[in-house]
């Protein structure tokens, strides 16, 4: 007996699973809309838009040679230059070597701030070229700036 209610359990799963194949088949897939930033736009701004814009004086700078383990920091200004408040969400680095400090607050209309990127040579040798990407509410949301050199090895002192 509990074999045949097994059985028939089983029967009534297996047609539901069916019948929902079936009928999921029937539904087209939704058609694939390219995305790009003009779909982060607010487009009932028109010309006028209300943003931030972050103008920098250089978006990249090269440190030139460092000697193995030193540390050096730039500060990359900018100016608002839009029409809101500017806040900046995130600053990523794509490594430990880099770390950047950014404004926590919001930046006026026709402030000006800067982010500091520290790079860390310590263990690093060669040359580098290290991208920093601002998140924050300008369009497009994403600016990269990039810090470059040279890290020279250290010479080995030796002992008298």
């Amino acid at each position: 007996m509990a074999i045949r209610a097994l059985l028939s359990h089983a029967v009534k799963v297996l047609f539901v699973l069916l019948l929902f194949a079936a009928l999921a088949c029937q539904n087209p897939a939704p058609e694939k809309v390219p995305m790009d930033g003009s779909l982060v736009r607010n487009p009932g701004l028109g010309d006028e838009e209300l943003l931030p814009e972050m103008s920098f004086k250089n978006r990249s700078f090269d440190f030139g040679a460092l000697t193995e383990g030193e540390e050096v920091t730039h500060d990359f200004w900018f100016t608002n230059t839009g029409r809101a408040p500017l806040i900046i969400s995130e600053v990523q680095s794509g490594c430990g070597c880099t770390t950047p400090v950014w404004p926590k607050g919001a930046v006026k209309v026709g402030d000006s701030a800067y982010i500091r990127v520290v790079y860390n040579s310590k263990n690093q040798t060669g040359e580098f070229s290290k991208n920093v990407v601002v998140i924050a509410n300008t369009y497009p949301n994403k600016t990269t700036l990039k810090v470059t050199g040279v890290v020279i090895k250290k010479p080995k002192t030796q002992s008298p």
